[in-house]
């Protein structure tokens, strides 16, 4: 009997909780059975409680209770029919999708999917439960389908000349008609759940008609207004909501393009696919194999946009943007409750609990709360943000009724009724006045909205009565880049530019066009006229208002952009002269056109956010300027031009081609298309010179040095966009913790904030689809409060499911005094992972650059403490020893200088394998060592075989077969006489391999690439004894806590505490880290010549050995090869590394440990030479 086929068989004999025990045994969980429910242990760390129910009410109150370690709930109705999977969270706050089976359909399919996902739960991977609740086969399978649809309604668009309006109004069109299809399954589209099919076949006979006559009388002249003709109610029908909206408004497009023409045909198409869905307008909803509902929608409208993206932008999971907005949304709430009269846990039992007076108070932060996600793509946190407030106006809504608070109760109707159900009455309120978004693609501000107006009728009734005018919100979701603009106007801002003419030239174009006149009443005027048009039923006078608004608009962005080229002049913004696949010197127009860019405001599309939102932003606010609250999930790119990106789509496989693969490629495409060229010199130019531009403004002065990486920019604009105690809340790579680049971020944190959860995630369980597994990322919140900054950070590492963070998160709210007692006095109902690190210990582990460790618990911080009592290794000493860093040959900027085998052979060369030297009479070649070619004590570890880029292929060796070693390039000897040895550590890493520290000796005259960092400290024995320390696991474990990314770079290398003493009688010893010292003197020579031995392999160290041993060693007689005996040494040096750390047999344990990947005889061995060493 197949799995499938059992488990069917459990589902039809099911009748008891008894009977169901067998349907977990069968997947390999344990099961306890309680009084009236199953425990299920998904993992030490979680449980799954199964129970039966008669009446829904019992499911949601269950959901509702906080249980420590429930990470989920099946619940059972009493007959056994519906079977409900359920997600660890409060009911209606954090919004728990549902994944509903009914047995019936389970026992009438063959192969139902229900059971394929149920057979992939398993034990010990918390994951493969949430993946019950994923949808993304279903999501796939529609964006595919739809994408093709919104290309063939471009492609059939008349009447619109440019092709990125015509892409824009086909996403207006399709945006829309979702929209409908929503409205129309809940029967509000003349009470007709066929409305649009049967509409298509009335208007199709006459070519243009469907669209003509038909959707422009819907949307123009039905939809939004409320008086409507006869001759309109003839054609649409008579009972059609009345929306208004700015979704049913004429799109500047339409008005801009007044003759737009749509082929009957493509609506047939369109229609014939969105009705092969069923379509439920409730956020996750229960799921159904074919049912798309906002959240479904989301993701789709997400993944649209990353196409139409570059590289750097990611749709953030469900489970994450709901988590971090509800948190920090909860968090700005709690901390500014105002007249609280005694302690309350959380803000919700304040409002339960809280006087009526006190919830005067509470409402108005509440009405009045400003949002802002500046990178707001498809408005996923928005959503979420609408659905988090409107829990918290339900609740109170919930108080007032309960109470008869007849006070209060007058002052919320101000803003919505709550007399019948207030759900949308409060959701309409939150999207027109605390909801604010900019994204760079116009498309997706249209999303956002599209999907804020989802979530307000959301829960309506099926009765057009029902659904109420939607408000206009154009003016508060936008576009453009939010990184280019200006931030806050000063009040003398258009005053210093109209007081320039006085000083300067007064009848120079430039000066007249900066000469703006009353700018000031112009933004007070305009400000009113966008809360008029917020609100504005009649169809005439709000597209009248909105026209007012722009021309406002359109000044005042005039005179900006004008002001932004003129800093831009004074910053002296150029491209960059040097551009790949450009000789510059040699090709004059190219030469021409670089000389000749000016970067204009066009280009970089610039919001001003003082003056798009100069009612939060405006230091005339009476209250602070500044949104309460930033939620967003940056780009998470480098902002450089990327040849791979560009020349994909011209030359095929560009990706896999090596450097000179590439460069004749591309110079054959430049040869036979020179617009191509332009466009590339162009390209170039602008990411260039707007590089130079975020370098020169003095908008960031917290975004390090070294390439531009956009989720930095936006970390600094999302802060000063907040007023004080205001609290972000964003999604971003771990790099903000730990790279050298982002040091002054972190300061900024520090010093002028308070921050609630960093939360470190490996992307080892695909959380982010297309992003590699050991990627890591971080949830970040924080409040910012200069005054008074928080002495600590709340922390957990290398998290990997909801359950992780939910584990985490609940030990943090415990931990700050917020959140039930557990039920159990069990010290382990705390997890372990969770710290709170305090900033002195960071800034005391790492002085300069402030980086976080990625600390596991409460034994990792006390080995640390330990090991740092040694100097770090970039620490400039007197007396002893210090290091010196560098890098030899970029792969990329100097791959014109390498050598392939076949170009030497063609050269007539000869190849010498003892040496790996090609020559050619006086000529030589030299190897050029890469990263995957060094592991530990040997440089040999692997040799090309073929293919270029990700495509090459290598093989990787062993001892003691590891002659005849082949690199995958050649090149002249720089350096051929210089003497003496330096170090090799591989630069790509990372703290989930198996081993993260590979270092090795190697002559100084040898030359890598850049995927090779290099240490030398003018002293050979130096050299062995460091490359012992960092191939230990002691320092390993070090690292693995401090390493970010998959780079062992420079501030991971000059953070490393290591003994620096020259001698026992040194000052270094007498006045510093007297500690060790007498360990590290009893094993120093030891650990060299052992380190010395398995370097010392080939003819090329004899030298080396004759200084460690004397002038009769060598390879030969010194020199280890034998597997066995060379794992012995390693050993030997992990057990005297770990006594020079001072470090006990317990704490050795747990280092070895947190190497899972290495085999337990090698860490017992180095157990066992830790014992034989005094």
């Amino acid at each position: 009997m197949s799995k499938i086929d059992k488990l069917k068989e459990i589902f039809q004999k099911a009748n008891s909780l008894d009977s169901i025990i067998s349907l977990f045994q069968e997947l390999k969980f344990p099961v306890q059975k309680e009084e009236n429910s199953l425990i299920v242990e998904m993992d030490e760390n979680g449980f799954l409680e199964v129970f039966l129910f008669s009446d829904q009410s019992e499911v949601a109150k269950r959901a509702g209770q906080h249980v420590y370690q429930r990470i989920g709930i099946l619940a059972i109705s009493s007959d056994f029919e519906e079977w409900i999977f359920l997600r660890k969270g409060v009911e209606d706050r954090i919004r728990i999708q549902r994944y509903k089976i009914k047995r019936s359909s389970i026992l009438e399919n063959s192969n139902p999917v229900p059971l394929q996902r149920i057979l992939k739960l398993q034990y010990g991977d918390p994951s493969k439960f949430e993946d019950l609740f994923e949808r993304k086969d279903i999501s796939k399978k529609f964006y595919q389908e739809f994408n093709r649809q919104k290309i063939a309604l471009g492609n059939s668009i008349h009447g619109i000349t440019n092709p990125e309006d015509k892409k824009l109004y086909a996403q207006i069109l399709l945006d829309r008609l979702i929209f409908l299809f929503f409205l129309q399954s809940k029967n509000l589209l003349n009470e007709n759940p066929r409305y649009f099919a049967e509409k298509y076949r009335e208007y199709s006979q006459k070519k243009n008609a469907f669209y003509e006559t038909f959707l422009k009388e819907l949307f123009f002249n039905a939809l939004c207004r409320k008086e409507r003709e006869n001759t309109t109610l003839e054609i649409v029908g008579k009972s059609i909501p009345y929306l208004n909206g700015g979704l049913f408004l004429k799109h500047e497009l339409e008005e801009k393009y007044p003759k737009i023409q749509v082929a009957n045909e493509t609506f047939a198409e369109i229609f014939r696919f969105l009705e092969s869905w069923n379509w439920n307008v409730n956020e996750r909803s229960e799921t159904d194999e074919d049912s798309i509902d906002p959240y479904i929608l989301g993701y789709i409208f997400e993944n649209t946009l990353v196409d139409n993206k570059s590289g750097g932008v990611y749709y953030t999971p469900a489970s994450l943007s709901e988590f971090l907005t509800d948190e920090t949304i909860e968090g700005h709430l709690f901390t500014n409750l105002k007249s609280a009269s005694g302690p309350y846990k959380d803000t919700l039992e304040f409002i339960e609990k809280a006087t009526e007076k006190e919830l005067f108070f509470f409402y108005e932060t509440l009405r009045t709360i400003t949002i802002c996600d500046p990178a707001c793509g498809s408005g996923q946190f928005l959503v979420q943000a609408l659905h988090s407030l409107s829990f918290y106006h339900s609740r109170l809504v919930q108080r007032i009724q309960k109470e008869g608070w007849e006070e209060l109760k007058t002052y919320v109707q101000k803003d919505y009724s709550i007399e019948k159900d207030p759900t949308y009455g409060i959701r309409r309120h939150i999207a027109a006045k605390n909801l604010y978004g900019v994204d760079i693609l116009p498309e997706a501000a249209e999303i956002t909205k599209l999907r804020l107006f989802l979530a307000m009728v959301e829960g309506i009734g099926n009765a057009s009565e029902t659904l109420e005018p939607l408000p206009n919100i154009d003016f508060h979701i936008r576009s453009g880049n939010s990184l280019t603009g200006f931030l806050f106007l000063p009040e003398d801002f258009f005053k210093a530019l109209s007081a320039t003419r006085a000083k300067g030239k007064k009848n120079s174009a430039e000066e007249r066009i900066l000469d703006f006149g009353d700018a000031e009443s112009k933004m007070l005027k305009k400000d009113k006229l966008v809360t008029l048009y917020t609100n504005e039923p009649s169809p005439e006078k709000a597209l009248q208002l909105r026209k007012e608004i722009r021309e406002i608009d359109l000044e005042l962005q005039n005179v900006l952009n004008q002001r932004l080229e003129q800093k831009m002049s004074e910053w002296k913004v150029r491209p960059k002269k040097k551009i790949d696949f450009i000789d510059e010197k040699k090709d004059l127009k190219a030469k021409e056109i670089l000389n000749r860019f000016v970067l204009k405001t066009e280009e970089i599309k610039p919001f001003h956010h003082g003056m798009e939102f100069s009612t939060i932003l405006h230091p005339s606010n009476p209250n602070l300027p500044g949104f309460d609250i930033v939620l967003m999930n940056p780009p998470w790119e480098v902002w450089k031009p990327n040849s791979q990106e560009f020349f994909e789509e011209h030359i095929p496989q560009f990706r896999e081609l090596d450097k000179n693969e590439a460069r004749k490629s591309v110079s054959n495409l430049f040869q036979k298309k020179p617009k191509i060229q332009e466009d590339w010199i162009r390209y170039c130019a602008r990411l260039t010179s707007t590089a130079e531009l975020f370098r020169n403004s003095d908008s960031y002065p917290n975004r390090g040095s070294g390439d531009i990486n956009l989720y930095k920019l936006f970390l600094e604009r999302g802060w000063n966009l907040l007023k004080e105690r205001g609290s972000l809340g964003i999604v971003i790579p771990a790099g903000l913790y730990s790279d050298l680049g982002s040091k002054d971020l972190r300061k900024m944190l520090f010093q002028e904030g308070k921050i609630h959860f960093l939360y470190g995630f490996e992307n080892r369980k695909q959380l982010f689809e297309n992003v590699d597994s050991r990627f890591k990322f971080i949830l970040l919140s924080a409040t910012k409060q200069t005054d008074s900054p928080a002495p600590s950070v709340p922390a957990a590492f290398m998290l990997h499911t909801e359950s992780d963070l939910h584990g985490v998160h609940e030990s943090n709210r415990k931990k700050q005094g917020s959140t039930e007692e557990v039920s159990t006095s069990d010290p382990c109902s705390v997890d372990r992972r969770f710290l709170d690190l305090p900033i002195e210990l960071i800034t005391r582990l790492s002085p300069d650059s402030f980086s976080l460790m990625e600390f596991k618990s409460d034994t990792d911080i006390s080995i640390v403490e330990k090991m740092a009592k040694f100097p770090r290794l970039g620490e400039e000493l007197e007396g002893t020893w210090n290091v010196k860093l560098s890098a030899e040959f970029h792969m990329t900027n100097d791959s014109h200088l390498f050598f392939t085998q076949e170009v030497l052979k063609k050269k007539g060369a000869q190849y010498d394998p003892e040496t790996m030297i090609w020559k050619n009479g006086k000529e030589e070649w030299w190897p050029l060592y890469e990263g995957r070619m060094v592991t530990q004590y040997d440089h040999r570890a692997a040799s090309y075989v073929s293919g270029s880029q990700r495509s090459a292929v290598w093989n990787y060796l062993n001892f003691p077969k590891l002659s005849n070693v082949n690199p995958h390039y050649w090149i002249i000897p720089q350096e051929k006489n210089k003497v003496g040895y330096k170090i090799y550590i591989c630069d790509v890493t990372g703290s989930s391999n198996k081993r993260t520290g590979l270092a090795t000796v190697v002559k100084r005259n040898e030359s890598s690439g850049n995927s090779l960092a290099i240490i030398d400290t003018d002293n050979l024995q130096i050299n062995l004894l460091l490359t012992g320390l960092i191939n230990s696991f002691s320092l390993d474990f070090y690292v693995r806590l401090r390493i970010p990314g998959n780079h062992y770079n420079q501030a991971v290398i000059f953070d490393l505490p290591t003994p620096r003493y020259l001698n026992e009688d040194s000052k270094l010893q007498k006045e510093k880290h007297t500690q060790g010292s007498q360990q590290y003197f009893a094993f120093r020579n030891d650990l060299i010549q052992t380190t010395a031995r398995l370097v010392g392999t080939t003819p090329a160290f004899d030298e080396l050995l004759q200084e460690v041993f004397g002038p009769k060693a060598n390879h030969k007689t010194h020199g280890v090869t034998d597997p066995a005996q060379r794992q012995i040494l390693k050993n030997q040096i992990d057990a005297m590394v770990a006594k020079i750390y001072g470090l006990e047999e317990a704490e050795l344990k747990h280092i070895l440990s947190t190497f899972p990947l290495v085999e337990e005889e090698i860490k017992e061995g180095v157990l066992e030479e830790w014992r034989k060493l005094k």
